[in-house]
């Protein structure tokens, strides 16, 4: 055990496991990555969780290197856990379980040393975040996050705005089922700083565009969730000498999904991107990377295929891509597009 700097253990729920730990005489002196796996896969709930608190356990809160930790399902929510692991080191955390707004303000909290996050938030309430909203917390060494937001009624926007995050650069939103509106509390600054951005979320269109307006350092940027009225969005993304919005956009990755698309908005998109393209070589920039899929044949696709050829003989690095089939790619070998 003393050369292990991986170590990954499985049990149902954390409950049955950590007893059977408390004598364990291992040396995690150099012990880095901590995984708490579940058998029964992520997507795995037990719903009997047990009321009476985990016993103190020394393996890994004495493991001085220890700084990542992949937590799935049920772990910071049963009582004792927070003993377990030494949250205060820690830089990277991942929890798959399904965590309230309190619950993942705590975690927050637990690990101010944290640089990637990776959380699951469910019914999320405004009153919860209005609470915390009194007094506005920091988190100042938080780089890159990941928020999924699950069956709310309230925005993930509304959920970021409970820190600051001075240093945060790469942001990925989901949201799944609940309502999609704008956030009560339309907040700007948490952008401000970022890299990529990836979205799958309803954004508002308007807060949309001044949410890019003031990302003036991102590099990517990824749709993943296409919504009709994101058109109006790509009006505003056209590149001209009288506005510079995302003036350092390099990497455009959109997903259209089952969205109707008409003529005029085809050539919205197609306008947006030649615009991006050609702007790009004026200025010197890097080749643009553009990326569109869909799951199935849609006709904006095929209308892009001639749409985009300026974009192609701009330089720009370009993937029209259908289920597993590319109608159109450029020569060159297509960058990956993960901001983690």
């Amino acid at each position: 055990m003393s050369r292990v700097r991986r170590l990954g253990l499985g049990s149902q729920i954390i409950h049955d496991l950590i007893p059977h730990m408390i004598d364990t005489k291992w040396d995690c002196r150099l012990l880095e990555t901590l995984d708490f796996l579940n058998p029964y896969g992520a997507e795995y709930v037990n719903m009997t969780l047990p009321s009476d608190s985990l016993p103190a356990l020394d393996i890994f809160v004495h493991a001085s290197k220890l700084q990542r930790a992949l937590l799935e399902k049920e772990f910071i929510t049963t009582p004792g856990a927070d003993r377990i692991l030494p949250w205060s080191r820690l830089t990277s955390v991942t929890l798959t379980e399904h965590l309230s707004t309190i619950q993942w303000v705590r975690v927050m909290e637990l690990c101010p040393r944290m640089q990637i996050g990776d959380f699951t938030l469910r019914s999320c309430e405004q009153s919860d975040v209005d609470l915390f909203g009194i007094y506005r917390r920091a988190h100042f060494d938080l780089k890159d996050l990941r928020l999924h937001v699950l069956h709310s009624r309230t925005s993930p926007i509304d959920v970021l705005s409970i820190f600051e995050m001075p240093c945060l650069q790469n942001l990925e939103l989901t949201q799944t089922g609940g309502v999609n509106k704008r956030p009560i509390n339309p907040i700007l600054k948490v952008f401000e700083t970022l890299h990529s951005l990836v979205v799958d979320h309803n954004f508002d269109a308007k807060y949309l565009v001044d949410v890019l307006n003031a990302t003036v350092d991102l590099r990517m940027l990824v749709f993943t969730k296409f919504e009709e009225d994101y058109f109006s969005v790509f009006e505003a993304m056209t590149y001209n000498d009288s506005k510079n919005i995302l003036p350092r956009l390099s990497l455009l990755h959109i997903h259209i999904g089952h969205v109707r698309v008409d003529e005029r908005g085809a050539d919205i998109l197609a306008k947006m991107v030649n615009s991006r393209c050609l702007a790009g070589t004026q200025v010197g920039c890097d080749p643009m990377q553009v990326f569109i899929s869909s799951y199935e044949s849609h006709p904006l696709v095929k209308i892009l295929e001639n749409s985009l050829q300026p974009s192609l003989r701009n330089g720009a690095i370009l993937d029209l891509h259908v289920e597993d089939r590319s109608l159109v790619c450029s020569p060159e070998p297509f960058e990956g597009w993960s901001c983690f």
